[in-house]
């Protein structure tokens, strides 16, 4: 089990790793081996052995008696020290069990274990030779799959149950997804095409658990760098300059004065809403100028005093699909009747 499933931060990174990686960790410890550990023998009995059971029942000591070899097909359980993960056992491992001596027929504990050897290895997609210490059952794979590339990408990774042979297969999926390997053996590519990923995909192939929580932190923190560095005021104009662009119909600039737009005026805050009419498109931004008669009235306010509002600039949101609200801040510095030009700012 992962340390990191005991901390909660870690576990939103795991909620965000990648889906193909998520696939293929639950396939690689839900997936049963190939291997048995089961003698293969016709005969279903067997005599029953000479233990302290004999001198209870004589009757277990006759030459007729049988019982059944095995009562249950429960594979027995293997152990996988660390040296096989720097080694290819073919999904080998120790296995613990009993045999039986022959001379007294008493079950004696016993540990049987692979066959190891180190051979010498030449991998045609990284162009090198590598010296690995295999098991002979991988051994035999290796030369039944003429060749280690061969082996390294049809075995399902629960059968190579290898960290090194993982960081080796991870390394030649990265070699045939490179561009330029790609235009320098044009023969291999197509030799493995089949086997050939995207390279974002590869570079999580074999990864533990540990590992790439580790890469996922790495690659948000780089994400969250990249994006503290580019000011706020660049990153909220491009996102409003994309949503205008995303729309079918821009909302038009009304310049009747048909369109009878509401004005409501605040201490320190100036709201003016604009009905979607033909006219000039506005982008980004705008120049209010307000001028008002003499002796007239602001709709929805009592105000008779004179002012004058030049110049304002602000932000542009949108509200609903019928109009665009333009904020500005501003001081109050008089009251006259209605009267509104709008001037469009085009950014860039």
């Amino acid at each position: 089990m992962s340390r990191f499933l005991f901390y909660p931060h870690a576990r939103k990174v795991i909620e965000r790793l990648p889906e193909h990686f998520k696939k293929a960790y639950l396939k690689r410890h839900t997936s049963n081996s190939r291997l048995s550990y089961f003698e293969k023998g016709e005969d279903q009995f067997i005599k029953a052995a000479n233990n302290s059971m004999s001198v209870l029942c004589p009757l277990l000591m006759c030459d007729w008696f049988r019982y059944p070899k095995e009562f249950f097909d429960i594979p027995p359980a293997v152990i996988f020290p660390e040296e096989s993960q720097r080694s290819l056992w073919g999904g080998e491992g120790i296995v613990r069990g009993f045999t039986e001596v022959k001379r007294t027929r008493t079950r004696v504990p016993k540990t049987w274990g692979p066959e190891l050897r180190q051979n010498l290895f030449y991998s045609e997609i990284l162009d090198r030779w590598l010296m690995i210490i295999v098991s002979l059952t991988a051994l035999k794979q290796i030369e039944l799959m003429k060749g280690l590339d061969n082996y390294l990408l049809m075995t399902p990774e629960n059968e190579i149950n290898s960290r090194l042979g993982m960081h080796i297969k991870r390394e030649i999926l990265l070699k045939l997804s490179d561009p330029e390997f790609k235009k320098l053996k044009p023969d291999i590519v197509a030799k493995y095409a089949q086997f050939i990923i995207p390279g974002n995909e590869a570079e999580w192939v074999g990864l533990t658990l540990d590992e790439a929580i580790k890469k996922q932190m790495k690659i948000d923190y780089l994400h969250e760098r990249a994006a503290a560095s580019i000011p706020k005021k660049e990153i909220l104009t491009k996102a409003l300059l994309k949503q205008l662009d995303s729309d079918k119909e821009h909302p038009q600039l009304c310049m009747f004065p048909s369109c009878s737009p509401s004005i409501h005026i605040n201490m320190a805050t100036l709201k003016v809403s604009i009905y979607k009419s033909p006219g000039n498109v506005l982008r980004g931004g705008g120049i209010i100028s307000l001028t008002l008669p003499v002796g007239g009235k602001i709709t929805g306010e009592n105000l008779c005093a004179s002012f004058t509002l030049t110049k304002l600039y602000g932000f542009l949101t949108k509200q609903g699909e019928s109009n665009i609200s333009l904020y500005f801040l501003s001081s109050v510095t008089g009251n006259w009747p209605l009267g509104i030009n709008l001037v469009p700012y085009l950014w860039g």
